[in-house]
């Protein structure tokens, strides 16, 4: 595989599918309607101190935050029907993503029907999963569960301040630390099961097995790409972020609309997540595709 190849093609590809850009403003427009109701909550409910804190000093925010966090939390927990259905509908677009990538690139694909849907997502839930418990190589089970046992030892070899307890519980959390790499790199491997899924008549399980398969002996690979996408979109996103902020602090100054400064620094952190569910959708597929071929 060509790291800047297929990094290269994940960025620009997108941007000859009518079908892509299409769920890209779709994405987009979404995610700033869900914005809006969520600002409009969050005004209602705290009023002007949580817009005004965009223009406070650090210390001073914080203050702020501490009075205002209660009523946010009460406001979040108001909303979570929204954001449930809003979950399912990005995911449906999202999706919808990696299917016009996939005929982009000549791949059958059925059309997106309820049983589908509901199976990708499940399929989604399933590579966490599989990822976290290591299903495809079990012997690696025994890392977590040789941490949990130094855990325990640790509590009956005596009190924290000695020596024994506290090298044990080290020990633990080094191999909690590898493990992580572990299921890091287990997730890697089943990165590629939703574009299978929809592209191939096969289940969540085949779906599954069939990532595994095609990333053997790829995992750095597959890394090297889809990080570089990553630092893309967190150096894309804080400078936009800090930019739009900073502008939007200037037109909040001068127009007294203050927030501006929060609505155009969250609008440019919306643009910048859509950009990346099209990134990385199309970096699956585009994966998928070189590893099938290479076979």
């Amino acid at each position: 595989m060509d790291s800047i190849g297929i990094v290269n093609k994940s960025l620009s590809a997108w941007l000859e599918s009518s079908e892509a850009k299409k769920y890209f403003l779709a994405l987009l427009a979404l995610q700033l309607i869900v914005l809006g109701i969520y600002l409009t909550a969050y005004y209602a409910a705290a009023g002007e101190d949580f817009f005004s804190r965009a223009y406070l000093p650090e210390a001073q925010a914080q203050e702020v935050d501490a009075q205002v966090m209660p009523k946010i939390i009460g406001t979040e927990i108001a909303l979570l029907p929204l954001s449930v259905f809003y979950g399912l509908l990005a995911a449906y677009i999202y999706f919808l993503l990696i299917m016009a990538a996939l005929k982009q690139l000549s791949f059958k694909t059925e059309r997106l029907k309820l049983k589908k849907f509901v199976m990708a997502y499940v399929l989604i839930v399933a590579s966490f999963l599989a990822a976290l418990f290591s299903w495809f190589e079990k012997k690696f089970l025994t890392i977590p569960a040789a941490a949990i046992l130094l855990i325990v030892f640790s509590g009956a070899a005596g009190t924290p301040e000695e020596a024994l307890p506290s090298f044990l519980a080290l020990l633990a959390l080094v191999l909690v630390i590898v493990y992580v790499f572990v299921a890091l790199r287990n997730g890697l491997r089943l990165l590629l099961a939703l574009p299978v899924f929809l592209s191939e008549s096969k289940g969540i399980a085949e779906a599954l097995s069939e990532s595994w398969r095609i990333t053997e002996g790829k995992a750095l690979k597959i890394f090297l790409p889809f990080a570089a996408l990553l630092a893309i979109t967190v150096i894309a996103g804080w400078t936009f972020g800090y930019v739009f902020s900073e502008i939007g602090k200037f037109l909040g100054i001068a127009t007294g609309f203050i927030a501006l400064a929060v609505l155009l620094q969250s609008a440019a952190g919306v643009f910048i997540s859509s950009l990346y569910a099209v990134w990385s959708n199309y970096y699956m597929v585009i994966a998928f595709r070189e590893l099938g071929e290479k076979e």
